[in-house]
């Protein structure tokens, strides 16, 4: 099976998807709860905002073996922040 059709078939790019999704969760889980343990690791910037990614900062605490904590169903929602939605403007002008 060639790589195009591999990506037609739902359930193949969804085989593909979900260990990239997971370990992107993992990552960004372990980076905040890094952060939240060494403040000075995003590097904040007035005006840039964090020099340095959650993703970026859980990549580098994983593969350090710095870290090491369980994620469970329970602890993710106290982990990650609920996300604030809004509008968007282009939507609010087509009314």
């Amino acid at each position: 099976m060639a790589v195009e059709e591999q990506f037609r078939d739902p359930e193949a790019l969804a085989r593909f998807v979900t260990p990239l999704a997971v370990a992107l969760l993992v990552w960004t889980l372990a980076a905040i709860v890094s952060a939240d343990i060494k403040p000075s690791l995003p590097l904040r910037c007035r005006r840039k905002g964090p020099r340095q990614s959650f993703v970026t900062i859980g990549t580098r605490a994983v593969a350090q073996a710095s870290f090491s904590a369980r994620f469970g169903g329970e602890s993710v929602p106290l982990i990650l922040e609920l996300p604030t939605l809004r509008t968007l403007r282009l939507l609010d002008a087509s009314r």
